[in-house]
């Protein structure tokens, strides 16, 4: 299932001056990026386990122009472990796409059940990875960061760890 998100602001709780991994900067550094011009991105919030599949047909595409790349939200990464996932959970991933329908980001996380009803949404592999930001292009950090911001109200909390504030910086 694939619902629209209206674009509005979001504001980080927490301000850790939190510095990526090596690897991080490695991938950074050595990733080839093009300039991707959109006007606007169209953001889809899907709420289905397929949509690792639908990610992985184009995630070499996206890294090749990517700004921002979380190797622990690789199709690999992700499909590992969710099948480790109790089933009361949830994945909920914010997609951004281009006018021409190319995928510019995506930002994994999965709803869990809390105390007396309530629901929270994580980062996908929480348990397990270094950082939580979204693998995108830098056109459509803002409009994801806005999307997500529109779905908290179905929530008690969204818990965004490990972001590195150089990200909050640009985006906020």
């Amino acid at each position: 299932m694939v619902d629209s998100v209206p674009n509005t602001r979001i504001s980080p709780t927490s301000s850790s001056s939190f510095l990526p991994s090596p690897l991080f900067w490695a991938l950074k550094i050595f990733s080839p990026t093009r300039a991707v011009t959109v006007h606007p991105p169209r953001i889809e919030v899907s709420r289905h386990p397929l949509v690792i599949d639908s990610i992985a047909e184009e995630y070499d595409t996206l890294l090749e122009r990517a700004d921002w790349i979380n190797p622990y939200f690789s199709p690999e990464w992700m499909r590992s472990w969710w099948k480790r996932q109790p089933q009361d959970r949830a994945p909920l991933v914010l997609l951004a796409y281009s006018a021409e329908g190319e995928l510019l980001g995506f930002w994994p996380f999965v709803e869990r059940p809390g105390l007396l009803g309530s629901k929270g949404l994580w980062p996908f592999v929480y348990d397990e990875a270094n950082y939580h930001f979204p693998t995108c292009v830098q056109s459509v950090a803002g409009p994801i960061i806005n999307a997500l911001e529109g779905l908290l109200g179905s929530f008690l909390f969204v818990w965004l760890p490990q972001i590195p504030q150089t990200f909050w910086s640009s985006y906020l």
